[in-house]
């Protein structure tokens, strides 16, 4: 059910009682069987009515109105999982028909021997905390009483990041930059849309939420100036996404963002990907035959969601449309408006999990075990709170990066990498697909310039180091980098290493250079580790030249 139509149903009439407002500003009737939450999913509120008693209905339906209007969706679907756990439980051929001590400690016992763990009782709780505190008839003092007294055993969380679990774990520093390396050839290469790759590349790089990438409006793509300072009398460029905030009690979806701060590079992908919405939505306009004015289409266009649910659009603007042809101008570009101001057009939070998986997927990127890497954006915010904390970030500063609220959940992080360093170490080098000569260097080794793609051009195409020829780009060095050997070539899939290129010398002047920072600053300094992939990638090229030449010697010719 399309939100706008609940909205023109309910007449926005707040005077009546029986019309409740969700975080998501969308409205429904609560004297409906099915309630509407998020403007695409919703609870069969009739199925919870109909399996407790007639006296306890009231106070069932009065909470998860509350709850409706405070918490998000999954919340309410924990309620409702929770009490036909209970039911099932407890009274499997009727209706509930008091809430008492005995019948909750007979299910905890039940949960604890099939589960485990007293997760649905967690939920039963809170719920029935928010029904006494609602003052509703059904549950008394003394329950809430002895409920606050139990100390409920919950599924083990972090469970996956404590493990390093090589299927649903934190990724390693390796299988992290097989995936970006993978989604940046796919891209280029043309096999991800620009909605694809900057969905795939804002999880990875921040770690964020799907509900949260899933509320991004194009309006969130900020680009501003700071103070004037000298050279830049109107103040030097800053770029920002202001992500709105998840998991925020007592805040409306939206309500507050977070903004992140963007290189200009990234700025451009996010800002390419508004760009492109907002033109596929003026196009859209233009076949359906609208005219708009120009304030009117700019309040349209910024409100546009980043990643939109096109089928959701496609509807609305149809109906919208029905009404203009009728004459009706005005409600049609109101009925617009409030959809594209609320969620209506926004894809769930499921639908944008789903499609982060499958983009990650879709590139290929091999796991330490040398099976294709399985990614949900949980295991991406999991890899980035351990990248955080094995750079030494504390478990506040983790929080505040990951868009925590408190530093309780970030903790994991930091507790949890000197017990399994030497686990991780052991497991990359024992994995072929892994090891660091096998993975960094991603180019093609060639005898010399004349056997490379794009040789023929060496204007365009030839890199040196220190004025000595060393490789040719196969990419004609449209990445915009000068004509010198740029580190990030070294690990570029374009880049072809001559087998007489003075890579040996720039080993050294690399190795060098780290050998300082780890005098100056120790071994463990994440800035003395920040050349280690690169080193490793020409390492590896070291390592071929000298293989190729022996090949040459073996069959008779000159290296």
């Amino acid at each position: 059910m399309n939100s706008r139509v609940v909205r023109a149903e309910a007449g926005l009439n707040h005077a009546e009682s029986h019309f409740v407002r969700t975080r998501y500003g969308v409205e429904f009737d609560a004297r409906e069987r099915w309630w509407l939450i998020d403007g695409k999913r919703g609870i069969d509120v009739e199925s919870l009515r109909s399996i407790v008693a007639p006296s306890l209905r009231p106070g069932l339906v009065a909470t998860l109105r509350y709850a409706a209007q405070k918490y998000s969706w999954s919340t309410l679907a924990q309620y409702r999982a929770a009490l036909k756990s209970f039911q099932k439980e407890c009274f499997p051929s009727r209706k509930i028909a008091a809430w008492t001590i005995e019948d909750i400690r007979r299910y905890r016992a039940k949960l604890i021997a099939e589960f485990g763990c007293e997760d649905y009782l967690c939920h039963l709780r809170s719920l029935l905390v928010k029904w006494h505190s609602g003052r509703q008839p059904g549950v008394t003092d003394s329950l809430i009483a002895s409920l606050g007294e139990m100390r409920l055993k919950l599924h083990q969380a972090g469970r996956a990041v404590r493990a390093m679990d090589p299927d649903s774990g934190p990724l390693t520093p390796e299988e992290s930059h097989s995936l970006l390396s993978g989604l940046f050839d796919a891209a280029e290469a043309g096999k991800l849309s620009l909605s694809s790759f900057s969905l795939a590349y804002l999880h990875v790089s921040t770690g964020r939420r799907p509900i949260q990438s899933a509320s991004l409006k194009c309006k969130d793509v900020i680009q501003t100036f700071g103070d004037a300072e000298p050279g830049f009398p109107s103040g030097q460029p800053i770029y920002l996404l202001a992500v709105p905030r998840a998991k925020q009690r007592g805040h409306t979806l939206r309500e507050t963002r977070r903004a992140i701060d963007l290189t200009a590079s990234n700025f451009q992908v996010f800002s390419a990907q508004r760009d492109d919405v907002q033109r596929i939505f003026q196009r859209m306009l233009d076949e359906a035959g609208w005219q708009l004015q120009l304030v009117d289409l700019r309040a349209l266009l910024g409100e546009l969601p980043l990643y939109p649910c096109w089928r959701s659009v496609t509807e609305a603007l149809e109906l919208a449309s029905q009404m203009r042809r009728t004459g009706q101008h005005g409600k049609a570009l109101e009925a617009l408006s409030l959809d594209v101001q609320g969620m209506a057009w926004h894809r769930s939070a499921s639908t944008q999990s789903d499609r982060i998986s499958a983009v990650c997927d879709s590139v290929g990127a091999k796991g330490r075990n040398g099976q294709p890497l399985r990614i949900a954006a949980t295991r991406l915010r999991h890899t980035k709170g351990t990248d955080l904390a094995r750079e030494g970030l504390p478990s506040h500063l983790i929080a505040w990066l990951l868009d925590h609220s408190t530093s309780r959940s970030a903790d994991i992080y930091v507790d949890n990498l000197p017990e399994h360093a030497a686990e991780i170490d052991r497991a990359v080098s024992k994995s072929p697909t892994l090891q660091r000569f096998a993975e960094a260097f991603r180019g093609t080794l060639v005898d010399s310039e004349e056997d490379a793609i794009g040789g023929s051009d060496p204007e365009q195409s030839r890199l040196a180091y220190r004025g000595k020829g060393a490789a040719t780009c196969g990419h004609l060095k449209q990445c915009g980098l000068d004509g010198g050997v740029p580190h990030a070539c070294y690990t570029c899939s374009h880049f072809q290493p001559w087998l007489d290129g003075p890579h040996e010398q720039f080993l050294a002047d690399l190795q060098a250079e780290r050998a300082h920072l780890v005098v100056e600053l120790g071994a463990e300094s994440p800035i003395a580790k920040r050349r280690d992939k690169l080193i490793a990638a020409v390492e590896n090229v070291v390592h071929l030249c000298w293989a190729r030449r022996s090949e040459l010697e073996t069959a008779g010719g000159q290296a």
